[in-house]
């Protein structure tokens, strides 16, 4: 419930201070501020749990085994209150004989809700007077201790019957714009990062991830409030009593109000350090600290008592404040309420008190009376191990408490009612012989014989119940069932009925059910205790119409899918984080195969005879939907920013980043690629930077089959639609596409060999391109980063076009430059270029060494572009300013061999080419390039010996960079010579290959000459 007032009702962070009578707590006075976290975080620190066990009275044990259920077996056993042996719980159990006593008055309680009717009901502050009775027993003069309900829920849980009304209610939830704040969202996100990578990482050890649960599951929970708190309108005017954050609550508030407790409730956080250690905080006190913060109807009512006049006993709320303090924890108040109570103007509500007293205040020998019993319950109270920040309810030191209890109650009826209690039949406290007379004792006799005035007693009675643990007691003092349920959990003592269970077990089953461990108990308490509250006999229901209290609900009872659905209806981020801890932390239920038939029972022939399927599908568990819902709604959100922590400026991430990185997550990689497969289909990518952050990001997330259908997409796209090749390059090999980046780079060589000129020109590289071949080292490096494999290829791919760009570059070098001097003289460019021209053709003739095509030999430079290159290589033919190395003749040589002996499909497409060179060269009319580029078939596997001619790639940059007089490339070409020059436009193959001969034969003799001159 969200506090409907600012106030503030007390600070825990004192228990173990006890303040002066004439100086109140300051604990107690609160500011006008927004509510703040309880400082009950601060004084927990669990003791030992010791062999200790609070007795109870002895009842009737014949017809305990029918209360025996497997549940309980597992779980009531597993208690802290451990007995020696039967004989030691029967003896102490004996010492409870006379609780019963209190029965009666309990029945007659003027603070509680079955009684309230004695108070004047029209102010506003008696709400909590005013609220209906919890049990229906207790008017009928139903014994607490002996109550059905209380037996009742000591069996197996029962069958809840909120399941089904939750699911009905969750199910039909609209899935949640994501309307939250862009901080809130990238930091939720980067908490739950935080714990996959401290919790799992790449060792995936149990241990780590454990301890990462004790923590950062908090972070999450102080993020939501923080910025619930921050976001949170307050209505000066709204005052409700409603369970929940309040009516006017956003979802996120609804979803922060139950997920930050279903959070606490599995992973406490670690308590404030205590006498050298730092323990985990017990549920108990979880469910206190979440009261306090969120469920706190009347906040300012523990102020309002302690400074009413002419003293707080004098208030009508004293008594049910009083109670409601012990109920939630808050020690301190109750031990400073008792001791300034000022009994002196205490209120007499009572006929009773009123005729002996007065209407208000004690005096004399009376006011002695109640000052004495006040300080023994101070006395009492100082002990209680809250007092000392100990939640630990299983402990030690909770059993000592209770049998100081017991004592303290047996002192109170021994002194307060003396000799009436003697006469009276302690079990039905009204049955009395006096003097051997029958009859029956008047209570108002006895009322009016008590010391202690009537009421006071009766309402320590009360005080003392609820700290023995006295579920009837509890539960009659709380205003709803949310907090009964808490309530019961901390002070319910289970101990009797575990002993009473325990006769009929052995002993060894019985010890060895108390090692389970504290978590499991505490659950299976909380969902007892819940399921006490809302008992059929207790006026606490639970609204079914409301989507907050059936959730809470299913919280108490433990159906965590339930939790999780109601969050998917009302916060995308809490949800989905909710899942994924709750996932790793073990409490989420995994997703099952569904079948109607018991598949085990039946043989494929009967499957087939039936038509039903032997692998039956798979519907997405509780943690993926959560996650596939809050993605989908995410692919909608822009662009998030957020500060940087580490400067003044912002980091962005886009909708479909958190989206895509969530879906990575899901439990089922199946079910993972596809909904990202469905995403990506009509995801635009639009620029380079968006596709890198896609490329990365589905690496990261394990899915790199779609990150190259990415790279892959968008590099098609660039080849085919734009002149930015070195981009091209750079994606197809992210997509580890060898094919595509030889179509790239064969591409480059034909456009180059067409123009004879180094394509594309200079002034049109874009950068990647650019860097590729200016720098490859620093680009290949920088791509090495990113996938090795990418890296590897471009290198060895890229070879061939770089050297041929080189030979362009070499022999343009001193017509391009401005001033027209080369760095380099004309005879050792030409030296320089020839060689780079022959390793080209070495490189193109890879694949028919020998006069075999064999395409397995994994050439760089297309064996088509072959003659082409040849004709290239005329200009350093039977030079006379000039002679080729004999390495350099011989690399000639064995191309022209190769090639005339290759099968005539390789040989008519190098000869075509060569065609569309030349054609390129002479500009004749009729013999452009789109003329002449054509697709051939040439070699043995049938497919195109040469890749690139007739394909939708040179179809679509013919176009594009052709001029309409049929160039490839716009302007004057400058070149440093053109071998095409020196031959006509019906030069054919055969024609540049004898050519070629002759000339080499020449050059041959020379070098054979130089070298015989040499010799002499």
């Amino acid at each position: 419930m969200g506090n409907g007032s600012p106030l503030k009702p007390l600070s825990f962070s004192q228990q173990s201070t006890f303040e002066s009578p004439s100086s109140p707590s300051a604990s107690f006075l609160r500011p006008s501020v927004a509510p703040q976290r309880s400082g009950l975080s601060n004084e927990y620190q669990a003791s030992s749990r010791g062999p200790f066990q609070a007795p109870y009275e002895s009842e009737d044990e014949g017809d305990s085994a029918d209360f025996i259920e497997e549940e309980d077996q597992q779980y009531n056993d597993n208690r802290a209150y451990i007995d020696e042996d039967a004989d030691g719980m029967t003896d102490e159990d004996a010492q409870y004989d006379d609780d019963e006593a209190m029965d009666d008055y309990q029945s007659e309680i003027p603070a509680s809700r079955t009684n309230g009717r004695g108070y004047d009901q029209h102010s506003a502050s008696d709400l909590l007077l005013s609220t209906p009775g919890a049990l229906r027993r207790s008017r009928e003069g139903g014994k607490p201790g002996q109550s059905d309900y209380l037996s009742q829920s000591l069996q197996r849980p029962r069958e809840s019957i909120y399941g089904s009304i939750a699911k009905d209610l969750y199910t039909r939830m609209p899935a949640p714009d994501v309307t939250e704040a862009d901080e809130l969202i990238l930091n939720t996100e980067t908490i739950i990062t935080r714990l996959y990578e401290q919790g799992i990482g790449a060792s995936e050890e149990e241990d780590k991830l454990q301890e990462a649960l004790m923590t950062i599951p908090g972070d999450l929970v102080t993020l939501w409030e923080d910025y619930d708190r921050n976001t949170r309108v307050y209505d000066s005017e709204e005052y409700t009593t409603a369970i929940g954050p309040g009516p006017k609550a956003t979802s996120f508030q609804k979803a922060n109000y139950v997920a930050g407790l279903a959070i606490q409730v599995h992973h406490p956080q670690r308590g404030a350090k205590l006498y050298g250690s730092n323990r985990l905080k017990p549920l108990p006190q979880v469910m206190l600290e979440w009261l306090d913060e969120h469920h706190n109807v009347f906040p300012s009512y523990l102020e309002e008592v302690q400074h009413h006049r002419p003293s707080p006993s004098n208030s009508r709320l004293f008594w049910s404040t009083l109670f409601n303090s012990l109920i939630r924890g808050k020690i301190v108040a109750v031990v400073n309420l008792l001791k300034d109570a000022g009994w002196k103007h205490a209120r007499n509500d009572s006929d009773v008190a009123a005729g002996q007293y007065g209407g208000a205040g004690f005096s004399g020998v009376a006011l002695q009376n109640v000052e004495k019993v006040a300080k023994a319950a101070v006395e009492v109270f100082q002990q209680c191990p809250p007092a000392r920040g100990d939640w630990n309810i299983r402990g030690s030191e909770w059993t000592l408490f209770r049998l100081r209890i017991s004592q303290a109650m047996e002192e109170l009826k021994s002194y307060a009612e003396g000799n009436s209690r003697d006469r009276s039949d302690t079990r039905t406290y009204g049955k009395s012989s006096l003097a051997g007379q029958s009859g029956t004792y008047s209570k108002a006799a006895q009322k009016a014989e008590s010391k202690v005035p009537w009421h006071i007693y009766q309402n320590m009675v009360t005080l003392y119940s609820i700290a023995m643990g006295d579920s009837n007691a509890i539960v009659e003092v709380c205003g709803d069932w949310v907090e009964a349920a808490a309530g019961l959990l901390v002070w319910w003592d289970e101990g009797k009925d575990d002993r009473r269970q325990a006769f009929n077990r052995s002993q060894n089953n019985y010890r060895a059910s108390l090692r389970d461990n504290d978590a499991e108990y505490y659950l299976h308490k909380l969902r007892k205790s819940f399921q006490t509250a809302t008992d059929k006999d207790t006026d606490f229901a639970v609204n079914t119409a409301d989507e907050v209290e059936v959730s809470l609900a299913s919280l108490f009872e433990g159906d965590n899918e339930a939790i999780v659905g109601f969050l998917r209806g009302w916060s995308g981020p809490v949800s989905s984080a909710v899942a994924e801890v709750a996932s790793l932390g073990g409490w989420l239920p995994q997703a099952e195969a569904q079948s109607l038939i018991n598949m085990g029972s039946l043989d494929q022939e009967d499957l087939d005879l039936l038509g039903v399927d032997s692998s039956p599908s798979k519907t997405d568990g509780v943690k993926d939907l959560t996650l596939i819902t809050y993605a989908k709604s995410l692919t909608h959100r822009g662009t998030m920013k957020r500060p940087n922590p580490s400067g003044s400026s912002q980091t962005t991430t886009e909708g479909w980043e958190l989206a895509i990185a969530i879906l990575g997550r899901l439990d089922s990689t199946t079910r993972s690629e596809e909904i990202v497969g469905d995403f990506l289909h009509g995801f635009p990518l639009t620029s380079t930077n968006v596709v890198d952050k896609l490329w990365k990001l589905l690496n990261e997330t394990g899915m790199s089959g779609h990150a190259e259908s990415v790279a892959e997409s968008y590099a098609t796209r660039l080849a085919e639609d734009s002149h930015k090749y070195g981009e091209a390059l750079w994606y197809y090999a992210l997509a580890h596409k060898i094919e595509k980046v030889k179509d790239v780079l064969d591409l480059l060589i034909s456009f180059s060999l067409i123009q004879s000129i180094a394509f594309p020109p200079e002034a049109e590289l874009d950068d990647h391109l650019r860097r590729l071949v200016a720098s490859p080292k620093d680009a290949l490096t920088e791509i090495s980063r990113m996938d090795f494999e990418a890296a590897e290829l471009l290198h060895k791919m890229l070879s061939g076009y770089a050297t041929l760009r080189k030979y362009y570059n070499l022999r343009d070098e001193a017509v391009v430059l401005k001033d027209g001097v080369s760095k380099n003289g004309a005879v050792a460019r030409k030296i320089e270029a020839a060689s780079a021209l022959m390793a080209v053709i070495s490189s193109s003739d890879d694949n028919i060494r020998g006069g075999l095509y064999d395409e397995e030999r994994g050439a760089i430079v297309n064996v088509d572009f072959l003659l082409a290159l040849l004709g290239e290589a005329m200009v350093f033919v039977n030079q006379a300013d000039y002679t080729i190395t004999v390495d350099q003749i011989d690399i000639l040589l064995k191309a022209i061999e190769d090639l005339q002996t290759v099968g005539p499909r390789v040989y008519s497409a190098c000869a075509e080419f060569l065609q569309t060179v030349i054609a390129s060269g002479r500009g004749l009319k009729g013999s452009s390039p789109t003329d002449m580029l054509r697709k051939t078939t040439s070699n043995s596997s049938g497919s195109s010996s040469f890749s690139m001619i007739g394909s939708s790639m040179v179809a679509s940059q013919l176009k594009q960079s052709m001029s309409s007089s049929g160039v490839l490339v716009k302007g004057n070409i400058k070149r440093g010579w053109d071998w095409r020059q020196g031959i006509s436009a019906s030069t054919k193959g055969d024609d540049v290959l004898r050519i070629l001969r002759l000339g080499l034969a020449k050059d041959l003799a020379k070098a054979w000459l130089n070298e015989a001159d040499s010799k002499m």
